[in-house]
C-alpha cells in the first residue's frame, strides 16, 4: 500500500514537472504510469483528495525535519518558527510546479484566505502552533490577552500562506527575497504577540484605577 502510493504521489508531482499542469484524467494517468485505473479508486476519488495529500505531505515533512533536529527543543518560540517556515521553503522545492498551479487555479477556494487544497495541511500545522503558543505563553514570549490570545495560532497560520504564497511569486535567484520576508514577517509576528507598549500602558491603567 505504502510502496504504491508513493509512486502514485511520486509520478503526479512529476507531470507537473513536465507539462506544469495535472493530467487530463485519472484514467490517463494511471494508463501513464503503467497501473490499473481502479486501483487509484482504492485511495483517493478525485484528484483534489491526493492534493490535499500532498499538502499533508508537506507539513508532516516539515514538522518531522524540524523535530528530529538536537537542539529544536532547546529553541524558543520565536526560533521554532523560524525554522518551521525556513525548513518548509527547503521541502517544498521539491513540489514548485505542483505549488505553482495549485496557488495559480485555486478554483475551489470557499471564502476566506484558506484553499480547501490546505485543509489537511493547515490541521497538522495548527496543531504545532498551538503547541507553540501555549509554550510561549509559559515563557512569557508570548504574552496573554483576553480575547485575543485564542486567534494567535491563527495569525501564524496567516503567516505561513503568506510565506507560501511569497516563495511561489519570488523570482530571485536563490529565492532570497523568501528568506528576508520570513525574517521580517516573523519578527513582526512575534514583537506584536509580545509584550508591547500598549500592553505596558494597559498594566499602568488598571494599577492606577486599582488604588483607587
Amino acid at each position: 500500500m505504502e510502496k504504491f502510493l508513493k509512486k502514485i504521489k511520486k509520478n503526479y508531482r512529476a507531470h507537473f514537472n513536465t507539462s506544469n499542469q495535472p493530467p487530463a484524467s485519472i484514467k490517463a494517468f494511471m494508463e501513464e504510469i503503467g497501473e490499473d485505473e481502479q486501483e487509484f479508486f482504492k485511495y483517493y476519488k478525485f484528484f483534489s483528495e491526493l492534493d490535499k495529500d500532498l499538502w499533508k505531505d508537506v507539513v508532516l515533512s516539515t514538522l518531522e525535519k524540524v523535530q528530529s533536529e538536537a537542539v529544536f527543543q532547546d529553541y524558543a518560540v520565536r526560533e521554532k518558527m523560524l525554522s518551521f517556515l525556513f525548513t518548509l521553503i527547503e521541502v517544498l522545492k521539491d513540489y514548485h510546479a505542483f505549488v505553482t498551479y495549485q496557488f495559480k487555479n485555486k478554483k475551489n477556494e470557499r471564502f476566506g484566505l484558506t484553499p480547501t487544497f490546505l485543509d489537511d495541511f493547515k490541521h497538522e500545522f495548527m496543531l504545532f502552533a498551538n503547541e507553540l503558543v501555549n509554550e510561549g505563553l509559559d515563557t512569557t514570549e508570548i504574552i496573554n490577552r483576553p480575547f485575543i490570545s485564542e486567534k494567535y495560532a491563527e495569525s501564524l497560520w496567516v503567516e505561513v500562506l503568506f510565506i507560501i504564497s511569497f516563495w511561489n511569486r519570488d523570482k530571485s535567484e536563490n529565492k532570497e527575497q523568501t528568506d528576508a520576508a520570513i525574517e521580517k514577517s516573523s519578527n513582526l509576528a512575534f514583537d506584536l504577540l509580545g509584550q508591547t507598549p500598549l500592553d505596558s500602558a494597559f498594566d499602568l491603567v488598571k494599577f492606577l484605577v486599582q488604588r483607587k
